[in-house]
């Protein structure tokens, strides 16, 4: 089939019964444990994930896991704490709210992980219980991450409950369970790491040569999601990163999204005799001010030799790596099960 790895969705369990897996609830459950209304994750069950591992290594090839290390989600329980209301400035005073912080995993129990997520594990979520209000809320006593992007002033706080990597305890459960997940799953050889730009690159770093070195035997592979159209922003954290790390290219795709616009002029108004209209010619001239690669006023006239500008395979090209899609909707592979690979 020409295909060295398969890319994975997130395939620890999620915190809602048909999360997809970025609504993360428990980094040490793969389908195993009844919890979250299900033993199954989305996309099916350990003993299918370990069999999917088995069968691709049999066949030379390699799966990357899709980790999702940013925030948790689906808490089983509230715990009252002080925090202040936020955007980019703090907004309100300290006070009391009720927050979805406490992580039990009772149906795991302490089995891989004895660590149970409270309050002191986090530095911000976005809903206070007592007052039934959606908002972000940086817990007292905690400070956002500042290894991580500045596009909205400091982008520490995504979405749920954002974990806070100076908390060793968070530090310790995390990185050993890269280590863990590597010699559970066979044929694992890297990670897709989702919202890099959003969690403390310190870590990342700390992180990744943790890994790296507990599995000394198998030569991982580390991608990035860090997504900005700006290359000097991605060449910048790929320096404080292992020669190794790569990033996707996001301005690759916008660059080639720039073109698909620009190759889209309004259709003919002649069925018989396809014609460039004044308005097509003025739309092309916006574009082409906007986009640069407009060659001329005719649409199908666009320079791809520029498509590289300002890309991070033109300024990195060992670490760059495009966007691609690649879904499994089932772990099994086993005959007769409703496995489907659209690898495009």
């Amino acid at each position: 089939m020409g295909i060295d790895n398969l890319w994975l969705p997130p395939g620890c369990k999620a915190g809602y019964l048909y999360g997809n897996g970025y609504d993360i609830y428990d980094l040490y459950d793969l389908g195993e444990f009844d919890q979250k209304g299900s033993v199954s994750t989305k996309w099916g069950t350990k003993e299918e994930l370990l069999e999917l591992g088995r069968r691709a290594e049999d066949a030379g090839i390699g799966l990357y896991w899709d980790a999702v290390l940013n925030h948790r989600a689906g808490a089983d329980a509230t715990e009252r704490c002080a925090a202040v209301e936020v955007d980019q400035n703090v907004l309100t005073k300290p006070r009391e709210i009720e927050a979805w912080l406490k992580y039990d995993f009772l149906g795991r129990g302490s089995k891989y992980s004895a660590l149970k997520y409270r309050a002191r594990h986090f530095s911000g979520v976005d809903y206070d219980a007592k007052a039934n209000k959606s908002a972000i809320y940086k817990l007292e006593g905690k400070n956002w991450s500042e290894s991580v992007d500045n596009e909205q002033g400091n982008d520490d706080y995504l979405i749920c409950s954002n974990l806070d990597y100076s908390n060793p305890e968070v530090v310790e459960d995390v990185k050993n369970w890269g280590s863990w997940v590597v010699k559970e799953v066979p044929g694992l050889r890297g990670f897709r790491l989702d919202a890099v730009k959003h969690y403390s690159q310190t870590f990342t770093q700390q992180w990744v040569k943790h890994v790296k070195a507990s599995c000394p035997d198998t030569d991982l592979f580390f991608v990035g999601e860090f997504w900005v159209n700006n290359t000097q922003k991605l060449v910048r954290f790929l320096s404080k990163m292992d020669p190794g790390f790569c990033l996707y290219d996001a301005p690759l795709l916008y660059n080639f999204s720039k073109i698909s616009t620009a190759l889209s002029a309004p259709p003919p108004l002649s069925s018989s005799k396809p014609r460039v209209t004044e308005h097509s010619h003025r739309v092309l001239r916006a574009i082409s001010k906007l986009n640069g690669f407009v060659r001329s006023s005719q649409p199908e006239t666009v320079d791809l030799s520029r498509v590289f500008e300002n890309t991070l395979v033109e300024a990195r090209p060992h670490n760059a790596v495009r966007q691609e899609h690649g879904i499994a909707d089932s772990w099994s592979i086993s005959e007769g099960t409703r496995t489907r690979y659209r690898l495009s």
